[in-house]
């Protein structure tokens, strides 16, 4: 027997009563539908016309199971190849960051952190390419909270203008220089001092803005969106810049190297520019309160740009100058090395990176701020899976470069059977 269905103003058919149980429940149509027997002119509800099973009956079409694990690593090895570095093997989170929760002494600390000197610094044989396990950046991270609340507690409390310029100070500061201290501990070829690291956060943070502030100059942005462009690609580039001039010195050559002192110059120059902010929401702040209106932008700017710090400025530019020194493998600069694609892609994908993230745009369907808070967090592992990409890079390359020193056995040489 043959029917007619009538649904959302449509008339469909005539269709076998199988057909009219299938429609119901692939959703073609309601259940709630009207149905005629072909030869007949009375309309009435489909349930009366036609027995459907309980849905408990019908057997649903299985869906097919989607393993979310694979899917993440197939997205971290599209990027990881995207950047031209590697898919990320040997890499045990747990494992990671075993180290960050045990008790250490002040001793511990000394130790790691006298490193680069000629003492120092492990011959190539003695460098431990396994993946680091590092964990001073973490005793940092909870120190720099601890200084941070001290200061919120004094500024809330007692409201002692004296107290601004240190809120300020350890505000910007504080987080980016604890991740500074995870660069240090991936830096497992130990050449680079903390003289060289505040040198760079210094003068490399200072001259990038300066450089940046002059690119600027000649580029009249109209629109939020040339703001951002000129962003990523000015500021991104001057940081480079920076790399190149005061890292002349051919000692410095590994990849890893490159990690560390992008991430040095990018600190500074996220730090000096977070500083700068949490002072101008300081005076907007202050001109809302003789305006009778109260704000707490100050706070607000400075909290999350801290807590955004380790995925933005320093992790762009420890990607890009990585990239560079992975090309110049410790020869002297020389201008064609920025058409190389392996450094050329990096930038690319940096300024990116960059540009979307100051762009006026958000994760659709969340909400404005929230939607916003969730582009910094994908933008912000994006970054990461690439850091940790090119952290593999400079492993190998030092594991090959270990190889390649290794003296090769002569013929008369004595091999033992193990």
């Amino acid at each position: 027997m043959a029917f007619y269905i009538f649904d959302n103003g449509s008339t469909l058919g005539p269709m076998e009563e199988s057909e009219v149980v299938q429609g119901v429940h692939s959703r073609r149509f309601s259940a709630t539908a009207k149905a005629c027997k072909v030869g007949d002119n009375e309309w009435r509800p489909l349930s009366e016309v036609v027995p459907l099973p309980n849905s408990s009956q019908f057997q649903w079409p299985q869906m097919p199971k989607i393993d979310a694990s694979s899917v993440i690593n197939g997205v971290a090895a599209k990027l990881t190849n995207l950047a031209g570095a590697e898919t990320i093997e040997g890499l045990d989170g747990k494992r990671f960051f075993s180290e960050a929760f045990k008790k250490r002494s002040d001793d511990d600390l000394e130790q790691l952190f006298i490193t680069g000197t000629a003492p120092t610094t492990p011959a190539l044989s003695e460098i431990n390419t396994d993946w680091p396990k590092p964990w001073a950046f973490f005793k940092a991270f909870i120190a720099s909270v601890i200084v941070l609340a001290g200061f919120l507690y004094g500024w809330f409390h007692f409201q002692n203008p004296k107290l601004l310029p240190g809120l300020i100070f350890v505000g910007s500061f504080a987080i980016p220089f604890s991740t500074l201290i995870l660069f240090v501990e991936l830096n497992v070829p130990r050449n680079v001092s903390l003289y060289q690291v505040f040198k760079l956060c210094a003068f490399g943070g200072i001259g990038s803005i300066l450089i940046s502030l002059f690119l600027y100059s000649a580029f009249d942005a109209e629109n939020a969106w040339g703001s951002a462009l000129a962003a990523g690609l000015f500021e991104e580039a001057a940081k480079i810049g920076a790399a190149l001039v005061l890292m002349r010195n051919r000692r410095f050559h590994w990849t890893l190297n490159g990690l560390l002192i992008g991430a040095a110059i990018g600190t500074g120059f996220g730090a000096f520019e977070s500083a700068g902010y949490a002072l101008n929401s300081f005076f907007n702040d202050l001109g809302n309160a003789l305006n009778g209106s109260e704000s707490n932008e100050m706070m607000w700017t400075m909290g999350i740009r801290a807590l955004l710090a380790p995925a933005g400025h320093i992790a762009w530019t420890a990607l890009a100058v990585a990239a560079l020194w992975r090309v110049k493998a410790g020869k002297p600069f020389d201008w064609p090395m920025l058409k190389d694609p392996r450094f050329l892609r990096v930038y690319a994908l940096v300024a990116t990176l960059h540009f979307l993230w100051d762009a006026p745009i958000a994760v659709p369907l969340l909400g404005d701020e929230l939607g916003l808070l969730a582009k910094y967090v994908l933008l912000g592992i994006a970054v990461w899976v690439l850091l940790l990409g090119y952290v593999q890079v400079g492993l190998k390359e030092i594991r090959l470069a270990q190889k390649e020193s290794s003296p090769a056995p002569t013929a008369n040489s004595e091999i033992v059977a193990v």
